[in-house]
C-alpha cells in the first residue's frame, strides 16, 4: 500500500474553527524553516496540503464548492488528521464535567467529517493525537493546576480519538487506519531531548526567547512548498539573541505554544516509520 500513496492531505486546525481558509500548501510554518509536513515532502516526495477541517473537507468531496477538485483517488491518498489542539485549548477550563460532553459533540462531528472523506473516496487515514499541550509554555506560565486540567482533558480526547479509529476500522473494513501518537512522542523528546539526533542539542524544553519572535521575518505567500520553505522564524537557525541566554536552536519552542523545526523533523521521521510498519488499528 505504502508505494502507491502520492498524496498527502493534511488536515489541520480544529473542529471548532469555521472562519479559517485554506492555507497556502504548507501554510505559514510555525518554526524557523520547515514544518513537518514541509519534511515528509522533501524527504519522500509528496504532493501536500494543510487544510481547515470544516472548509477543505467539502471542498475535496464536492465539485459544488470546488471548480476543479484536487485530482486525488483512494489508492494514492493519505488523509492525516491532526486536531483538537486549539479546541482543547478553547475548553479546557470548562472543568472536567463539562470538557466530557464538548469532547464527545466535537469528536462527533469529527466522525461526521471522516465519513464525508471516507464516502468521497478516502481509504487511507492516520489520526494523530493531541500532544502534551500542558507542557507548551503558555500553559506552565498559568500554574500546576491549569497544566492539570488541560493534561486531563487531552487524555480524554485522546481516548475518545482511539475509539473513533477503532469504530471507522469495524465500520469500514476497506481502510488503512493509523493512530499517531503525538501525545507520546512530545513526552518522550521533552523528557530526554537525546531520543532522537535532531533534538540532542536543545538545552531548553520549557520556555521561549520572547526577543527572538520579533526576528521573525515572513515572507510573500508561494505557490509551490520548494519556492522557499523559509516563510517565518530566524534568519538563521543558530541565531543568537544575548537576552536569550541560549541559541535559538537550543529552545524546543518557538513561542508560547509551538515547537522548533527539529520537532518537526522528528514528526515526519516517526510517522514515515510507523507507515511503513503498516497500520495499527486492525
Amino acid at each position: 500500500m505504502w508505494p502507491s500513496i502520492k498524496k498527502l492531505l493534511v488536515v489541520s486546525l480544529a473542529v471548532l474553527v469555521k472562519g479559517i481558509g485554506a492555507s497556502p500548501l504548507v501554510g505559514r510554518a510555525c518554526a524557523p524553516t520547515s514544518n513537518w509536513p514541509a519534511w515528509k515532502g522533501i524527504k519522500h516526495a509528496f504532493y501536500f496540503s494543510i487544510v481547515d477541517i470544516h472548509q477543505s473537507i467539502p471542498g475535496y468531496v464536492s465539485p459544488i464548492t470546488v471548480p476543479k477538485p484536487p485530482q486525488w483517488t483512494g489508492n494514492n491518498t493519505l488523509f492525516t488528521i491532526w486536531v483538537g489542539i486549539n479546541d482543547i485549548g478553547a475548553t479546557y477550563t470548562k472543568g472536567s464535567a463539562s470538557n466530557a460532553v464538548i469532547n464527545q459533540e466535537l469528536v462527533s462531528e469529527y466522525t461526521s467529517l471522516v465519513e464525508q472523506l471516507y464516502t468521497a473516496g478516502a481509504r487511507d487515514f492516520v489520526f494523530i493525537t493531541v500532544p502534551t499541550i500542558d507542557r507548551y509554555p503558555g500553559t506552565i506560565a498559568r500554574g500546576a493546576t491549569i497544566a492539570e486540567q488541560e493534561k486531563i482533558d487531552v487524555v480524554q480526547w485522546n481516548q475518545l480519538l482511539i475509539k473513533l479509529a477503532k469504530s471507522e476500522k469495524a465500520l469500514h473494513t476497506d481502510t488503512n487506519i493509523w493512530i499517531y501518537d503525538a501525545q507520546a512522542l512530545f513526552a518522550k523528546i521533552l523528557d530526554n531531548v537525546a531520543s532522537f539526533p535532531q533534538t540532542a542539542g536543545i538545552t531548553n524544553t520549557t520556555g521561549f526567547c520572547a526577543a527572538l519572535l520579533s526576528k521573525s521575518i515572513s515572507f510573500p505567500v508561494v505557490l509551490h512548498p520548494f519556492d522557499n520553505l523559509l516563510q517565518s522564524g530566524t534568519p538563521t537557525d543558530d541565531y543568537f539573541d544575548p537576552s536569550c541566554g541560549v541559541p535559538v536552536n537550543q529552545y524546543f519552542w518557538l513561542n508560547s505554544l509551538h515547537p522548533r523545526t527539529p520537532v518537526h523533523d522528528v514528526i515526519a521521521q516517526v510517522l514515515s516509520r510507523e507507515l511503513l510498519a503498516g497500520p495499527n488499528i486492525c
